[in-house]
């Protein structure tokens, strides 16, 4: 672990500089093959493929944030052209460097932000790194809602706690469900800042009325990858990081849009602690 912590602070330092498996290996002082076979299996990756992506990760947010020419940046990051730029970012991202600075869109899915030493602890312990594709049937729901105004807020955490309170005060049905589910539907601007409706809910029984201060909804049938996180309630944003940060990227699929849910199925969840196994449906759609 010490020796992968070392060499993703090497290429953090050096991320505008020519990296390579070499350089890398000497760094931390082993033979390019173990080093290489140690990445990629404490990561799911190869350290020749995580430094291309964190490369043309902050390209994209360069592109975005500064007010500067894309030859430039191209430069910047160490290539030869601007047109060989334009290439191996149309190549990773899917569209051209000016197309995606005039569209504002975030590429949240093909971001790969720096991994850190809790982050590559819980993919090893706390997450199914492959997760089962699967189509479900539309699933009828009714519980409490509100709104996050940004899912990477401080306070999110709280809020969504304030939500799942609500449930239980005004829905007696609720503590005797097998299942909760927590739904985020995307509100209005984007995934990376935008605002989501959380639902704190249950499987809603045929035919059944929402009652005063619940509310109903029908999670569509579609395709969904599902992810099993393990452990600690409070570290579903690490499991998340590892799905939009590492999965996405080289999974073959595109994210298909909200809404995504949680499940909490109460026979491997408990509640009182807050620790178990948790199901995450990110609906996605094949490239």
């Amino acid at each position: 672990m010490y020796q992968l912590i070392k060499a993703i602070q090497y290429i953090e330092e050096n991320i505008q500089e020519d990296v390579t498996l070499d350089n890398l290996a000497e760094h931390v002082g082993l033979s390019k093959f173990h080093f290489a076979r140690m990445f990629c299996a404490l990561t799911g990756q190869s350290p020749m493929s995580y430094v291309r992506k964190r490369k043309m990760t902050e390209a994209a947010k360069k592109i975005q944030s500064d007010d500067c020419r894309l030859i430039d940046v191209a430069f910047e990051f160490q290539f030869s052209s601007h047109e060989a730029f334009t290439r191996a970012f149309k190549k990773h991202f899917r569209v051209s460097p000016n197309d995606y600075r005039n569209s504002g869109n975030p590429l949240l899915t093909k971001f790969q932000e720096r991994l850190k030493q809790d982050f590559i602890t819980h993919i090893r312990e706390g997450a199914v790194m492959d997760p089962k594709i699967m189509d479900i049937e539309p699933i009828s729901v009714i519980g409490t809602v509100g709104n996050i105004e940004a899912v990477e807020h401080e306070e999110s955490g709280n809020k969504i706690m304030d939500i799942w309170k609500e449930l239980n005060k005004k829905d007696e049905s609720s503590s005797n469900s097998e299942r909760s589910l927590g739904i985020w539907r995307l509100l209005e601007g984007d995934l990376h800042t935008g605002s989501f409706i959380y639902m704190a809910a249950r499987d809603a029984q045929s035919s059944e009325t929402a009652s005063e201060g619940l509310e109903c909804y029908e999670i569509p049938g579609r395709t969904y990858a599902v992810f099993t996180h393990k452990g600690n309630a409070w570290d579903l944003p690490k499991t998340a990081q590892y799905i939009w940060g590492t999965w996405f990227p080289k999974s073959g699929y595109e994210y298909a849009g909200s809404p995504d849910f949680e499940c909490y199925d109460h026979s491997r969840f408990d509640v009182e602690s807050m620790k178990g196994e948790v199901d995450l449906y990110i609906a996605v759609k094949k490239l």
